[in-house]
């Protein structure tokens, strides 16, 4: 990659035309700009709506635990594990119940969730919350939770199910409700609480978000170029770099805002192949958009990423990265080849780590296990790993 003072590299404000900056497509058939008219789309085939046109809720299910649940079992007790998912409520008289495909929009596993088995107990305790998403133009009046508790038997046998309950979807502005000494018709009792909340479950950048961002093209030195888009305010001394995964680009704005409002600098980099990047290639084929033949390909990408930054003559005194799902492997491969990034701390939100590493060239998951202190022994005052919603220090 260049030196980012060199002529090769250029910046450019953001603007309307198509092509440019504002795409956050990651498909085939939509390389244009941001826009009501012209919005980023991935693949909806057989689905209720488009995706981005969906006002998603959650509801978080925090299972507390159970009570003299019956002994399936001959020979011990119940081995006992939770279904739950959102349903639409069956109609009574006239008209049809709410389809799965409207609650979910045809997204595999977002309207369900299972807490894991405890062996041998009939007073079982898991004290875990989850989530599931539902789609929030559906009146929650319309919809039920349905949660089945089952009795986990060995491969060649068939669980066996203790019970189930039917529950009512709260509204956000009901806060927690809790569901103490639900009796189930098999025997016992559950304890579990239910809240719903508006939660983006896409969230893309629009016009107005991005208005004073900025983009700075990288090229490589095979003419390979990547994107990377920044948001800056005089006086920051923070800054976050985000990295997703490929195939992906800058779509969780949503951790951006929180940052940008306790003073953190912000750059989006989409490296080559990538979101942004993808217009910036002629002759670009999307069906190779995640293709890679390593991930120190990348790696210019990131230097030309942290030259650039480290251009803007800002003494940051805390340099955080956030990478997601591949984006996680191939900054950690980054991280592996160059010992002095001057990152500080690293977020890692869903990394795609285990599946990677022959992809990667090294073993990535002993590293992050064994070694990743080591790596960032150059002067860190803490690193955080987070994953799946649990941080781990």
């Amino acid at each position: 990659m260049g030196c980012c003072g060199s002529k090769t590299l250029t910046s450019k404000k953001l603007t309307s035309k198509k092509g440019d900056v504002k795409c956050m497509c990651v498909c085939r058939d939509n390389m244009g700009v941001w826009s009501q008219e012209n919005k980023p789309r991935i693949s909806f085939k057989g689905r209720a709506k488009d995706p981005f046109d969906v006002k998603w809720r959650a509801v978080i299910v925090h299972l507390k635990s159970a009570e003299n649940l019956p002994d399936m079992d001959r020979f011990s007790k119940t081995d006992a594990y939770i279904k739950c998912k959102i349903e639409g409520r069956k109609m009574e008289g006239p008209g049809d119940s709410v389809s799965k495909i409207q609650v979910s929009n045809s997204i595999e596993g977002i309207d369900n969730c299972t807490f894991p088995a405890k062996t041998n107990n009939s007073n079982p305790k898991w004290d875990k919350k989850q989530v599931m998403n539902y789609d929030g133009a559906i009146a929650s009046a319309d919809l039920v939770i349905k949660v089945e508790v089952w009795d986990k038997d060995g491969m060649f046998n068939k669980d066996d199910s203790i019970g189930e309950l039917t529950l009512r979807v709260p509204e956000p502005a009901d806060g927690w409700k809790n569901h103490d000494n639900l009796g189930m018709k098999g025997g016992g009792k559950l304890h579990l609480a239910l809240k719903t909340v508006d939660c983006p479950y896409i969230d893309v950048p629009t016009e107005k978000d991005l208005v004073g961002w900025n983009e700075r093209i990288l090229i490589g030195r095979m003419g390979a170029k990547a994107s990377l888009l920044y948001s800056t305010k005089k006086g920051n001394t923070k800054m976050l770099l985000m990295v997703p995964g490929r195939n992906d680009t800058f779509m969780h704005f949503h951790v951006a805002k929180p940052f940008q409002e306790r003073g953190f600098d912000i750059f989006a980099l989409d490296y080559r192949g990538v979101g942004r990047a993808k217009r910036l290639a002629e002759g670009f084929d999307d069906y190779y958009s995640s293709h890679s033949e390593g991930h120190d390909e990348y790696i210019e990408d990131f230097d030309g990423a942290l030259q650039f930054i480290d251009s803007t003559g800002t003494k940051y005194s805390t340099k955080m990265w956030y990478c997601h799902s591949t984006g996680a492997p191939i900054t950690l491969n980054y991280l592996m080849k160059n010992k002095e990034s001057g990152m500080t701390q690293l977020i890692m939100n869903s990394p795609y780590i285990g599946n990677t590493q022959e992809t990667a060239g090294c073993g990535l998951t002993e590293f992050v296990v064994e070694d990743f202190t080591k790596c960032l022994s150059y002067g860190l005052d803490r690193t955080a790993i987070v994953s799946g919603g649990e941080a781990v220090c």
